[in-house]
């Protein structure tokens, strides 16, 4: 008995701490400098929404900056996420297919792949993110899960350094750049 009480504690204790990632309020702000851009995207909840059949969050990014050449950017676009079972899903419309992506994956242990939004999986697994190593960290009093990721080659070795994605914040840029067949593609857009 003292086993099973200790188990629902336990998990009442992890329900009341587990993070949402897209809660009431949520704001982002994402700085990109280097490679010749430099401009900042707010990334807003406005509400909920239901995309391809499923609930989501509605979010209004806002870019201001300069790309590459010293083009002023001033935009704003909608994105739509949402988290189901440690995923964080993006909408996304890469080449003119609408579906879910995978932004994170909070569920993954050591070990595990998956391709960054609007990958063309043309050369797998080169370009997949590879989880090296789990944990959490504490922000403002808050004890958030901690993935530390690389991009892997085709023969599964690394071909960036380690970059880490934190939960309810994610991660900067806010996907990561895209290497396709040996080949990088600075930030993926929208």
């Amino acid at each position: 008995m003292r086993a099973i009480l200790s188990t629902i504690t336990f998990a009442a204790v992890f329900a009341v701490t587990a993070q949402q990632w897209c809660p009431p309020g949520a704001v982002w702000v994402y700085r990109y400098d280097g490679w010749g851009v430099d401009f900042r995207d707010e990334h807003r909840l406005i509400g909920d929404t239901v995309v391809g059949g499923m609930l989501a969050k509605h979010l209004l990014v806002t870019r201001q900056g300069t790309a590459q050449g010293g083009v002023p950017i001033n935009a704003q676009f909608s994105e739509v996420t949402r988290a189901e079972d440690g995923v964080v899903w993006v909408w996304n419309n890469p080449m003119g297919i609408a579906g879910w992506d995978t932004l994170y994956w909070f569920g993954a242990q050591v070990g595990d792949r998956w391709w960054p939004p609007g990958h063309t999986q043309e050369c797998p697994p080169h370009g997949m993110l590879e989880v090296v190593a789990v944990g959490q960290t504490t922000i403002s009093g808050i004890t958030l899960q901690l993935l530390t990721v690389v991009t892997i080659h085709e023969e599964g070795w690394p071909i960036t350094s380690q970059f880490q994605i934190i939960e309810r914040i994610g991660m900067t840029p806010r996907t990561p750049e895209l290497f396709i067949c040996g080949g990088a593609i600075d930030y993926y857009f929208p």
